[in-house]
């Protein structure tokens, strides 16, 4: 049987120094927030403004958030595609999903990627706990 749940959705909207329309940022470096309320990740998009392929990195508290990769460079760290991949600037990056997405109210959550022309990166979340269940026939 499958499953659902009703729940409220937001983004957490990360955006480097160059501000809302940036075409490079300052998010090579690590940017850290505090979270007020408890959430769960469940998909991630990030802008690469005008660069080759590049990583990304988010850690929940001490877990990876991205997908492990089997190839270098780390493992827990996700592929950002080049700008030049025919599908524009921005693109999806794979999550681990599962606990390493359940970031509890009070987490630090840590954002990393491997190139300044990634300006912004886009947390997709919805209320903890998925919301109120609801049964699917």
């Amino acid at each position: 049987m499958a499953t659902g749940a009703i729940s409220s959705t937001f983004d957490i909207v990360i955006t480097g120094s160059g501000g809302p329309i940036a075409t490079v940022g300052d998010l090579n470096a690590a940017k850290t927030f505090t979270a007020t309320r408890a959430f769960t990740i469940v998909g991630v998009s990030v802008v690469n403004a005008g660069a080759g392929q590049t990583t990304l990195i988010i850690l929940n508290g001490a877990l990876n958030v991205c997908a492990t990769s089997a190839a270098p460079p780390l493992p827990g760290t996700g592929i950002v595609q080049s700008q030049a991949n025919g599908f524009g600037a921005s693109g999806t990056v794979t999550i681990a999903g599962g606990a390493n997405c359940d970031v509890a109210s009070g987490a630090v959550v840590t954002v990393t990627a491997g190139a300044a022309s990634v300006s912004r990166v886009i947390l997709h979340c919805v209320a903890s706990g998925l919301g109120e269940p609801i049964v699917v026939s």
